[in-house]
């Protein structure tokens, strides 16, 4: 188990997943470029981007799959029971099962844990987030607020501006 101290000052738990990365097949998930993604957001003026609270502890790991991660300490042996942020297939596997929930609503980017929507108009903002929110609470997909960012005119991704930005 190793500490690691995120950008907010909160410590993250971290557990040496490197032999069990060696042995994972990872899934054939395509992550959509950034400039898929700007082309996707040309044109749009109002923008959304939603961060999944501890995105990858959302997803629960079959009873199998559970001991793969077992680790152990001075007080005995464990293994997570949600997918485990350093496990090296979590950004695909997560983002599959979040396009999954919101496939079909025009207008929403999935991004690793980011989900990104973009409008022309703000009624038609209010119908996608209505409808966004929706589906991930029918999901149980929970969002971390503090980092959520809502009727922007532009957006930050990998540290880049995005499509109002744009020409």
């Amino acid at each position: 188990m190793v500490p690691v101290v995120k950008k907010n000052g909160d410590i993250r738990i971290c557990v040496d997943l490197k032999k069990l990365n060696k042995a994972v097949q990872r899934e054939r998930y395509v992550i959509p470029s950034f400039e898929e993604i700007v082309h996707k957001l040309k044109g749009s003026t109002i923008f959304l981007k939603l961060d999944a609270q501890s995105g990858f502890w959302q997803i629960p790991l079959d009873p199998e799959t559970a001991k793969l991660t077992t680790f152990i300490t001075p007080f005995g042996r464990y293994f997570t029971k949600r997918f485990p942020f350093d496990i090296s297939s979590a950004p695909e596997i997560f983002m599959r099962i979040v396009s999954g929930i919101l496939e079909g609503i025009d207008g929403v980017v999935c991004y690793f844990d980011d989900i990104l929507c973009h409008s022309k108009s703000p009624e038609d903002h209010e119908k996608l987030l209505e409808l966004v929110h929706k589906r991930l609470k029918d999901a149980s997909l929970q969002l971390n607020t503090a980092k959520c960012e809502y009727k922007k005119s532009e957006i930050t991704l990998s540290q880049q501006k995005d499509a109002a930005q744009i020409p």
